[in-house]
């Protein structure tokens, strides 16, 4: 019996899973900005060309990584109100402070967006 999903070659996972765990690694140890592709590659003892075949760019690797996180977080804040069609966000419970901020050297302004601005350096407060 064959399925029709599409599996994916387990070298694919297995190398991607690998210049993951290289970057976070790296990423104990120095920031991002300081982080290259080369040192990402010969931490996980790949090459570029395998690294280029998966992502655009370090920062792709990092939404890679930072994506499911992100996914399973909204999740799990949405869960206790899965039975409500609308709401609102300032009538919620400790709605008057922020519960997630990003601090970066930019602009501050208010935020109702689900992501938090998506690591846009603004600070997310409620409207």
């Amino acid at each position: 019996m064959q399925t029709n999903k599409k599996r994916t070659d387990r070298r694919i996972v297995r190398s991607k899973e690998a210049l993951k765990q290289s970057l976070l690694s790296l990423l104990s140890q120095k920031s991002f900005s300081s982080i290259s592709i080369t040192e990402i590659v010969e931490s996980a003892n790949y090459n570029r060309g395998t690294f280029y075949t998966h992502y655009d760019n370090k920062e792709a690797l990092l939404d890679d990584i930072l994506t499911p996180l992100m996914e399973e977080l909204i999740a799990s804040f949405r869960a206790p109100y899965g039975d409500v069609d609308v709401f609102h966000i300032d009538e919620l419970p400790g709605s008057k402070y922020s519960i997630i901020s990003i601090k970066m050297p930019t602009s501050t302004r208010p935020c109702s967006k689900a992501m938090c601005c998506r690591w846009s350096g603004i600070k997310c407060s409620p409207p």
